[in-house]
């Protein structure tokens, strides 16, 4: 379960995410071989590579996305992870990744889930993409893909 909010969008999207993507499932052994997942990611997004920050939280199982703002002084983008392996798995690195290739300031609005879904389409699979579309529908995720999508 993921922290409340009282965005309905963000909640929806929560929601419809939680529904259709198995979150919570460690994929990688190593923090290398999830770094190395991290940056191909990033590669297909077509996005600067970000720093990778691993903060230390045994409970908190998610990740986060800042995206390059001057004027909040963010010269580059950055990516958190928590030390605690259930964020160990290519749909919290997608789901974070999107907020990036989004252009970083669209929260979780019709940019991010388009591009999410574009994303797990490309990173994942089209089946994965198919059911996130379905419960992005389910939820009232409002959402645009790219144009030619």
């Amino acid at each position: 379960m993921r922290p409340g909010s009282a965005d309905p969008q963000q909640r929806a999207v929560y929601d419809a995410e939680d529904d259709a993507l198995p979150s919570e499932v460690n994929e990688f052994d190593r923090i290398s071989e999830f770094v190395r997942y991290i940056r191909m990611a990033c590669k297909v997004a077509r996005i600067e590579r970000p720093k990778i920050v691993f903060m230390k939280a045994t409970d908190w199982p998610y990740g986060a996305a800042m995206a390059n703002d001057r004027s909040m002084n963010h010269k580059r983008n950055i990516l958190y992870f928590s030390t605690n392996r259930k964020s160990w798995n290519r749909f919290i690195v997608v789901h974070e990744v999107a907020h990036l290739s989004a252009g970083g300031n669209h929260g979780h609005g019709p940019w991010f889930a388009g591009r999410m879904v574009e994303l797990v389409y490309e990173l994942i699979g089209p089946g994965y993409a198919l059911d996130l579309v379905r419960s992005y529908q389910k939820h009232g995720v409002s959402f645009r893909l790219s144009y030619g999508w």
